[in-house]
């Protein structure tokens, strides 16, 4: 279904939020943001992050990509650095912070190939949705 590749985005997202919280870059706007909503409005966020959000964003950065791009790794590419890039435009005060691309653009490339793969979108929602559901999950574990 396209475990492998949220996989390999999985580790490529966390191994570069990890070297960016070493050498001070921190998180996104974006990502302190759905902390604080998780923290102040948790019922919203919980729906909104893991239902609304994996469907509306699959529908537009893949769905609607699908047939501009024949070669699947361009199509998986492009739609992951756009996936990526939408979510740290809150962020970028400085150069440096267009460095956050890369974790998001990683889970975006691997929503790419697994809808490419699987030609369903409900496979990259699903994925989608569990991704965000276990990054909550593990938000709330330690204490937002």
């Amino acid at each position: 279904m396209g475990f492998n590749y949220w996989i390999k985005g999985l580790f490529v997202m966390m191994v570069s939020s990890f070297i960016f919280n070493i050498i001070g870059i921190g998180t996104s706007v974006n990502q302190e943001q759905n902390l604080e909503l998780l923290k102040n409005m948790p019922l919203y966020e919980l729906i909104s992050a893991i239902i609304l959000a994996p469907i509306l964003e699959e529908l537009v950065f893949r769905r609607s990509l699908k047939y501009a791009f024949k070669n699947n790794y361009i199509y998986a590419y492009t739609v992951g650095l756009i996936f990526g890039f939408i979510h740290i435009t809150t962020s970028l005060s400085s150069p440096i912070m267009l460095l956050l691309i890369i974790p998001y653009s990683a889970m975006g490339i691997a929503f790419g190939f697994t809808y490419k793969k699987t030609n369903n979108i409900y496979s990259t929602i699903t994925i989608h949705m569990i991704h965000n559901a276990i990054s909550l999950g593990l938000a709330m574990l330690g204490g937002i």
